[in-house]
């Protein structure tokens, strides 16, 4: 049976529940709100951390670009110029 989207256990199974995992004495709100900002900031880390990868292997091929352009520049590369 469900109550407010939580399910509902028979014969205090959810009090039994709880204690398994730690979460059935007076400190169980603030694990929980601590659980939960673990989570968000673990989810935040791991955003950021893959906008700086893109960000760094966009830049490392915008860099390659420049550098072969140069190089080709210099070279006279494919047009028979600076031999």
């Amino acid at each position: 049976m469900k109550k407010h989207g939580v399910m509902k256990l028979p014969n205090g199974g959810n009090r039994k529940a709880l204690a398994e995992i730690g979460l059935d004495d007076q400190a169980a709100c603030r694990d929980v709100r601590d659980l939960r900002e673990l989570l968000t900031n673990w989810r935040r880390i791991r955003r950021e951390a893959t906008r700086s990868l893109i960000t760094f292997g966009v830049r490392a091929i915008l860099i390659f670009m420049v550098l072969m352009s140069a190089v080709v520049i210099s070279t006279g590369f494919g047009t028979g110029i600076g031999r």
